[in-house]
Order: structure tokens, then sequence, then C-alpha cells
């Protein structure tokens, strides 16, 4: 008996190989998109990505055939391939940020140059106004001939007219600089759509806090659950798409072959196969499930064979797991229910006990 890989899902392994391809670009950008050469890294970063899917996929075949110490370090491969993976991508993904907010600020520089031009040619047209309202607002008497009097009039002087002069020139810069400003692209937002969630957050109750410390903790947080998105994603898809079915041993004369024992690496025709079982089911459950589908007559379902032998159905699904991966019993689905009954090699006795078991 060992236990074989099967597809049950072509369309998870599918999505797999897609989740695959978009790992495997976002760490090798700068290959794909930028040219740079094939280096070492590039090769291991290729050698991890390939082998956290292989091991993902072999760590359950492992642990089902009870090689303990295989199992271990698949799983051991698992861990450490998909963390370089995340690390990797949530690295890629955050210089990705980081050159946005570069480039959002380069684009916004002339507009901030000019934002502060208006600011200061504001506050010198305020200071000729001023200055224009202290020097021209007294009074004088100045003679008018034609009445043949005095009069007060405001005063006229050559520094009230430099300052009105003054104000006109200081009004037409601070014009000019707010037509410059208006010519200018709207400012651009280096993470609008994080802005906007941290925003969101901010105001939903129980979470709350300042929208600033909420979009710095999404700016760096968004990229890791991304990369653990896909990560994980791509071993799933693969989970999915890919399963595993136990191949019983060949069978010769109604009689069990000898098989190879996964655990000593010797050979044995008697209680090999107990040593795949992660359950460890002992041989004497076996046989009571095969006496409960012989004494029955016919394909019985899961909970006919708990009642039968007097155990729960979660019991029975241990015993029938552990003899469907023994090859001795046939396991068929009569639409919700299985139809079990026991295989063609095994052999009773006239007490209804396998004899070959």
């Amino acid at each position: 008996m060992h236990v074989s890989t099967i597809v049950r899902s072509p369309v998870a392994i599918v999505v797999g190989v897609f989740f695959f391809g978009v790992t495997g670009y976002v760490i090798l950008e700068d290959f794909f998109r930028y040219g740079n050469a094939f280096s070492t890294r590039h090769l291991m970063a290729a050698a991890v990505l390939i082998g956290t899917i292989f091991f993902g996929h072999k760590f359950y075949a492992e642990y089902k055939e009870g090689r303990c110490l295989p199992a271990l370090g698949c799983a051991l491969l698992t861990l450490l391939g998909l963390s370089f993976e995340v690390l990797s991508s949530a690295g890629r993904s955050g210089e990705v940020i980081s050159n946005r907010v570069l480039t959002a600020s380069a684009a916004n520089a002339p507009r901030e140059i000019a934002l502060r031009d208006v600011s200061e040619t504001k506050d010198r047209y305020d200071a000729a106004l001023a200055t224009e309202g202290k020097l021209c607002a007294s009074l004088v008497e100045t003679w008018v001939p034609h009445l043949k009097t005095y009069k007060k009039v405001y005063d006229e002087s050559p520094s009230c007219k430099a300052a009105r002069i003054n104000t006109i020139v200081r009004r037409t810069q601070y014009d000019e600089a707010k037509i410059a400003v208006s010519k200018l692209p709207p400012t651009q937002a280096a993470n609008g759509d994080i802005a906007a969630a941290a925003d969101l957050l901010s105001r939903i109750p129980f979470i709350g806090g300042d929208a600033k410390s909420l979009e710095a903790t999404l700016t760096l947080l968004i990229p890791f659950v991304l990369s653990v998105f896909c990560g994980i994603s791509t071993i799933v898809s693969f989970a999915i798409g890919l399963g595993h079915k136990a191949v019983p041993a060949p069978v010769e004369g109604g009689k069990l072959l000898a098989a190879p024992d996964p655990v000593a690496g010797l050979m044995t025709t008697d209680k090999w196969a107990l040593s795949v079982n992660a359950r460890r089911v002992k041989l004497s459950d076996s046989q009571m499930l095969l006496k409960a589908c012989h004494q029955i007559g016919r394909p019985a379902s899961n909970e006919e064979l708990a009642i039968a032998q007097g155990i729960t159905a979660g019991e029975n699904t241990k015993r029938r797991q552990a003899c469907e991966v023994l090859g001795l019993l046939k396991v068929e689905k009569n639409g919700k229910f299985l139809a079990i009954s026991p295989a063609d090699h095994v052999e009773f006795d006239a007490d209804g006990n396998p004899v070959n078991v």
C-alpha cells in the first residue's frame, strides 16, 4: 500500500498556478520588469517558491504514511518558504508604496512652491495696504482758489503716492501668484486608498484613533496581508486541486502480498500497514468492522456499521479510514451516504470473522 497523488479539481490547480505566478512575479519583479540580470538570489528565490509548494503538498502524504521525521521536515520547510515569500513580497509591496510617496511628493513640489509664493505675496500686499493707510490717511488744509477758502483733503505727498504705487505692484504680484497656482495640476495623494480606509476606521466605534496613526499602520500592514493571502492561497489551491489516494498492496490468491514497512524498511505480511495509519487503530478494531460488514450482507452506511458494532459514528469513521488505507474495504458514494463493503480479497470463516487480515 502506498499513497498516490490524484487530480481532484483542475480549476483549483489553475487558481494555484495563478497565485504562484503572482507571488513569483512580485518576488522577481526586478528581473521581469526592470530587466536586471538573473542572479543567484533569483535562482534561490525560484527554488524556495517551488519547494514551498512541493513540501506543502507532500506533508500530508508523509504524515499519512507515518513517516514523522519527513513530515516534520516538510512542515518546517513549508513554513520557512512561506515566511520567505511573505517577507519578500511585503518588502516589494512596501517598496512600491514608498516609490508612490516619492513620486507624489515630486509632483506636488511645484504646487507647494507656488502656494508659498501666494502666501508671501499676500503678506506683502497686506503690508503695502497698511503702509498706504498710514501715509495717506492724514488730512491737510489746502487752498482752493475757485472757492477762495481752505479745505481739508487727504495728503497727496510724494511718500503717499509712492505707497499707493507700491500697493498696486504688490496686488499685481499677488494676483499673478494665484493664477500660477490655478494652472498647476491638483495635489496628488500618495496613498489615497489607504488614507480613505484609515479615515473610515477612525469613525468606527470601538476602533477610533487618529486617522494619521491608522494610515501609518495600514501602510505597513496591507503589504503583509496581501503577501500572506497570495502565499497561503497558492498552497491551499494546490491542496484542493491535488488529492491523495491510498493504493492497496497487490493481492494474489486472496492474500495480501508482502509490502515494505514504511517505518522499519522491512518486508512483512501481517501488521505492516498499521504503521501508516496516523490514528494507530488496532487490528482488532479492523476485524470488528469487517465482521459487521459481513454480517449485514450488503453495502452499509457508516451509521449502520456503528450501530452493528455498538460504537459511535465517529469511532467507526476512524476504523473505516484505517481499513480503507489497508485496502480491506470498498467505499462508494450512495447519494449523501457511503456504501461500505469488504474488499473482494477478504475471506471470512464460518463465524463471520475475517481470516486473512
